[in-house]
């Protein structure tokens, strides 16, 4: 089952989406499963933050958001992952390609308020969480998820 099509695509010396591929249509609708509610942003995706709020005003719990980014850039990308988990009200998972030219790892696992819970690294590549999707939950009616659209 098609579960999201990429909206956001970029066109970069190397990676050129845009020229490459179609953009999905600008839904973020989640997925549901009989355990939880989520959705994916991928990549270039996580730096439009109105994706990661329609998701946690749909009722997702958990945000996946795959990347192939720069290792020396993670901080901008982890800043961008907490935005994410504090907009929607979701744990925000992230994972990144390893190996080929200058890709660096530094997958996330970010909490609903946007608290880092931990971070993979080239000593730590991989790292198990059990999620309490209640606070995922409950973060839906607290500041500034609550808020709504104009």
């Amino acid at each position: 089952r098609d579960l999201h099509d990429k909206v956001y695509l970029p066109n970069e010396d190397g990676v050129w989406e845009a020229a490459w591929y179609s953009a999905g249509a600008p839904t973020f609708v989640p997925f549901v499963t009989a355990d939880f509610c989520a959705g994916f942003t991928i990549c270039s995706e996580i730096w439009f933050t109105q994706a990661a709020r329609a998701y946690g005003q749909a009722g997702a719990t958990v945000l996946f958001a795959p990347r192939a980014t720069e290792g020396a850039t993670l901080d901008k990308w982890l800043a961008c992952g907490r935005t994410n988990a504090a907009v929607a009200g979701a744990y925000h998972l992230s994972a990144n390609r390893v190996g080929a030219g200058s890709f660096g790892g530094g997958g996330w696992a970010v909490d609903p308020n946007g608290n880092v819970l931990a971070v993979t690294t080239a000593s730590v590549p991989f790292i198990t969480l059990d999620l309490d999707l209640t606070v995922a939950d409950a973060a839906k009616s607290t500041y500034p998820r609550y808020i709504a659209d104009v």
